[in-house]
């Protein structure tokens, strides 16, 4: 006499919630953590601003965008509404704004606050920083496909 005559049921035939994760041999699909890094790669300067150069690379891809203090400074704005963190970004100086050692220090600053909001989850996945990202991507003339390239 075996155990299904006498109608015991084995752990993987039984059809309750708890035993339910016994049986159930699919695995839950990794969530991509996804991180942005920036290379500072040039300043252009002219009379009235300045236009930062950089090295893109994330979502699988290295691209080169050129952006001005001011466009960060309304990025900066959206994304402080949804950060539990104060973002480093650096303040806006009225004065002596196009001195080269201004533009150099806050070259710098701006490159330690675009790794900083680029490596934050919460941001990453963001509307306003995805809208950022992908506006970039859109005026930028070279983006590469990081799985795309051959390295031979």
């Amino acid at each position: 006499m075996s155990s299904q005559d006498i109608g015991i049921k084995s752990i993987n035939e039984i059809e309750s919630p708890i035993f339910s994760f016994l049986s159930s041999k699919k695995k839950k699909p990794k969530r991509s953590i996804q991180i942005y890094q920036f290379e500072l790669i040039g300043i252009q300067t002219s009379q009235k601003f300045a236009t930062y150069e950089f090295k893109v690379q994330g979502d699988s891809k290295i691209w080169f965008m050129k952006i001005r203090y001011s466009t960060l400074d309304i990025l900066n704005e959206k994304l402080q509404r949804i950060s539990s963190d104060k973002l480093p970004f650096p303040p806006k100086k009225f004065i002596g704004n196009m001195c080269p050692s201004h533009i150099e220090m806050r070259s710098k600053a701006i490159l330690n606050y675009l790794n900083k909001i680029g490596s934050d989850q919460e941001i990453c996945q963001s509307t306003a920083f995805q809208t950022f990202i992908q506006k970039q991507k859109d005026l930028s003339h070279v983006v590469f496909e990081l799985d795309k390239l051959d390295f031979i």
